[in-house]
């Protein structure tokens, strides 16, 4: 090659340059040689620079990522939920165990502890750690918990001994809240404690306790002892209407049926009126009472025959 002369980037040209604007050039000075064009690919040439997943971000443009990570949090949650929900539906009691060690809900407690009662919801059957539960949960004045003690003495599972008297004493703890425990109670004292006679006298006493806390049944169980002359009392045919009607008043069907009794026959210092016994009678229906619903289609007034 000639002095002054130097290879031109473009393929195949030997152009001839003076030395002036070559060092012109590497002085500063704006020239045609300021950019240096690459050489072309060839047709055999295996790769691409710059690879197309980078030919944004090296022209300046940001990559287009957030499609990408939207697909990948939706596919999380999604694998989030359904192991989530296959761990609710084959391990339920976990979750109510957690609920009750940790927030010490006694709702989550007792179902808990049913759970391991009566081997359900994926828990193994464990009646020992169930009683456990629910003695916490009973020391918390929880009167779920105080009953499902009573129902463990009385039928003796869960290592309690089976005992009558201990059963009586946790339902009438648990009974100030829970009103299955009380209707326990009233028949643990009708059947005898402890295999003993009927104690009427204490079954009328927790009876009219029973009603004084809400429990509109028992009011009714008061009224039909009274009717009845029991616990060494004499009829009062009175007296058990005012337990019936309290009893009607506060939606208990078998007190609306025996009120609805007492219009019907005129017992108790009661006019007869036959409205207002079918009227009694069909409140005691709608709440569940069978005997009242015959007792309805009884008293409906006849059509005349044609």
């Amino acid at each position: 090659m000639e002095p002054g002369r130097f290879l031109n980037p473009s393929p195949g040209l030997l152009t001839p340059e003076p030395l002036s604007r070559l060092s012109a050039m590497h002085m500063g000075s704006p020239s045609a040689y300021d950019t240096v064009i690459p050489p072309p690919m060839s047709a055999n040439t295996p790769a691409q620079f710059p690879p197309p997943r980078f030919a944004n971000k090296l022209n300046g443009a940001p990559a287009n990522r957030s499609g990408r990570w939207m697909r990948r949090s939706i596919a999380i949650y999604l694998s989030l939920v359904a192991a989530i929900g296959l761990v609710a539906y084959f391990q339920q009691y976990r979750f109510f165990q957690v609920l009750c060690w940790i927030m010490e809900e006694n709702d989550s407690c007792i179902d808990y502890a049913r759970a391991l009662r009566d081997g359900e919801n994926g828990a193994g059957k464990d009646e020992k750690k169930a009683l456990e539960v629910f003695m916490e949960v009973c020391t918390r004045q929880e009167s779920q918990g105080c009953h499902w003690i009573g129902d463990a003495y009385e039928h003796g599972w869960g290592g309690a001994p089976k005992s009558d008297r201990l059963a009586l004493v946790y339902y009438m703890r648990a009974c100030k809240g829970f009103r299955p425990a009380c209707e326990r109670s009233e028949a643990l004292y009708w059947k005898g404690v402890n295999s003993h006679k009927p104690d009427e006298v204490r079954f009328l006493v927790y009876s009219t306790h029973h009603c004084n806390a809400g429990d509109a049944a028992a009011c009714a169980r008061v009224g039909l002892m009274h009717l009845m002359g029991m616990a060494r009392r004499v009829k009062d045919h009175q007296e058990a209407v005012r337990w019936f009607r309290k009893a009607c008043d506060e939606g208990a069907g078998n007190g609306c049926y025996y009120l609805g009794q007492a219009h019907e026959k005129g017992w108790g210092g009661v006019t007869p009126n036959p409205g207002e016994a079918r009227n009694l009678h069909r409140k005691s229906c709608a709440a569940g009472f069978r005997l009242a619903c015959a007792a309805e289609q009884a008293l409906q007034p006849k059509s005349p025959d044609p």
